[in-house]
């Protein structure tokens, strides 16, 4: 198969919020700027797959609320949501913390609306501030801005591999309508092509055969980008860690009208609008419309979430986390009791978190979200309406009674009597992997001996660095944050490659 060319300043590989980022700092330094993404939308999973939240400190919108906040006190806060006792990496801890407020700033300026912001403990002070109408409003101002800087994004173009000659990355190699094509870089190639939750082989080898075949919400996310650094000596940190397997219900069975609207300034206007003017029930209701993705409960909720059973009516028994219960049990609903099901109607106590307006609770899934919530006056009326065997269903119940009265120190709701609520199906999901490239605070990518290979960057996801992104908005601050610096660097870089004289070798 013959191969075409063409030459650029520099070549971003994905188009999410880290690619988009970078392609707009690039290109408004005068770069010749070029994305390819392989899938045939734009924006990966910052603008198709994600709530929206993004955390940060010392931006406008927390100022005109009152909300003292400074990057050191963000920088402090990390460490408490950390799932992980291994060591951070500080370096990255403070550029992510640093520059978070001026990126919400960034993205306001671009028409991105937010509200909030909200609060998240552990964090000391509000830095949820969560996007409208949805997270398309970010696919769609990002790429807005950087094809008006003259940005060029070229969907349905899967980069296959990097083009290395004398030690430095001075292109890559691309697949696009049966044709292959030869980049060249003059000044890098940032690699901003997501994670690698959704590669089975990956998930397996770095986190354990358990993960191998627990869904992810972008399929797209198959670290390609991951893969193509280490065939040129690149070193995956923090390969094993994820944010799952982790319990999601499962996403809207398609969307909405309302979810359909296009992500523009004056649609989020209004909203903002009328997150303050509107009855708050309308609003929540109206917001939930816009809901696109799978949303996780709470802790809260999924320790005190009544008797749990799977889609043959079994009771499942919580040994451990609910997450390690339900592996290889696919589906699974939860079954509680109208007392216990109420008590989910304000802060705190939580159901999930949800698009805009931060957190979602009982009314916002009985007015909202019919195909996972579900009450009945009876065990029978509730199994016909998850389509369960009512005779199984009325077994797990019972059983899970009886085991509690007999023990209250399982995990679970006091005795379940009726009214019944069951919220479901839910399932496990692996959300996000945090393994990524070790990097410098350049963003330029690390080979085994801590050192630079030259023209070769990294941001997002797969420039993650030995970075812990726990909490909610972390990894879209980090997305944008890394993006802008690495596009920057990138663009000014001094290294300049020459094209080849001949045609390469498309093996």
């Amino acid at each position: 198969m013959s191969a075409t060319h063409r030459t650029v300043d520099v070549l971003i590989v994905g188009s999410g919020g880290a690619g988009l980022s970078a392609a707009i700092e690039a290109a408004s330094l005068g770069a010749i700027t070029l994305v390819l993404e392989k899938s045939s939308s734009i924006g990966g999973t910052t603008a198709n797959w994600s709530v929206g939240s993004i955390a940060a400190a010392g931006t406008r919108i927390q100022k005109k609320a009152g909300v003292h906040d400074t990057p050191e006190d963000f920088f402090n806060d990390l460490p408490l949501f950390a799932a992980s006792d291994r060591p951070d990496n500080l370096e990255l801890r403070r550029i992510l913390t640093e520059h978070s407020g001026e990126a919400v700033d960034w993205l306001s300026g671009m028409g991105v609306r937010f509200l909030g912001p909200f609060p998240e403990p552990p964090h000391r002070r509000n830095r949820m501030h969560n996007v409208l109408p949805n997270s398309r409003a970010y696919g769609r101002a990002l790429t807005r801005r950087a094809q008006h800087l003259g940005a060029e994004i070229q969907t349905d173009t899967k980069v296959t591999s990097l083009v290395v000659e004398d030690g430095i990355v001075v292109g890559a190699r691309a697949q696009t309508a049966g044709q292959v094509v030869e980049v060249r870089a003059k000044h890098g190639v940032i690699l901003a092509s997501g994670d690698y939750s959704s590669d089975p082989n990956m998930k397996a080898a770095y986190i354990g055969p358990h993960a191998r075949d627990v869904k992810a919400p972008n399929p797209g996310s198959t670290g390609d980008g991951h893969r193509m650094a280490l065939e040129v000596g690149a070193v995956v940190l923090n390969g094993d860690i994820a944010a799952g397997p982790m319990v999601r219900f499962i996403a809207p069975p398609k969307k909405t009208l309302i979810a359909r609207l296009p992500p523009i300034p004056a649609l989020a206007s209004v909203l903002k609008i009328g997150a303050k003017l509107a009855p708050a029930w309308l609003f929540r209701r109206v917001m939930m419309q816009f809901l696109t993705t799978n949303l996780a409960p709470s802790d809260t909720f999924l320790n005190e979430a009544g008797a749990i059973i799977d889609r043959a009516g079994d009771l499942i028994e919580v040994e451990g986390t609910v997450s390690s219960s339900i592996t290889g049990r696919g589906d699974v609903f939860f079954i509680l009791d109208g007392a216990s099901a109420e008590s989910f109607s304000g802060w705190p106590r939580f159901i999930s978190t949800a698009t805009g307006m931060a957190y979602a609770y009982l009314d916002d899934y009985r007015r909202s979200r019919p195909d996972v919530y579900h009450q009945a006056r009876s065990l029978d009326e509730l199994a016909g309406k998850i389509n369960v065997n009512p005779v199984t269903l009325r077994e797990a119940v019972a059983a899970h009674n009886a085991r509690l009265a007999a023990d209250r120190t399982v995990a679970g709701s006091a005795v379940l009597r009726p009214p019944f609520v069951a919220l479901g199906p839910a399932m496990n999901w692996i959300n996000v992997t945090d393994g990524g490239l070790a990097v410098d605070t350049s963003f330029r990518v690390l080979d085994n001996d801590e050192k630079p290979i030259p023209g070769l960057y990294a941001a997002g996801s797969v420039g993650q660095g030995g970075l812990l992104l726990d909490g909610h908005g972390t990894h879209i601050g980090w997305a944008i944050v890394s993006g802008r610096i690495a596009g920057v660097n990138a663009a000014s870089s001094e290294i300049s490659h020459v094209e080849p004289t001949e045609a390469p070798s498309t093996r």
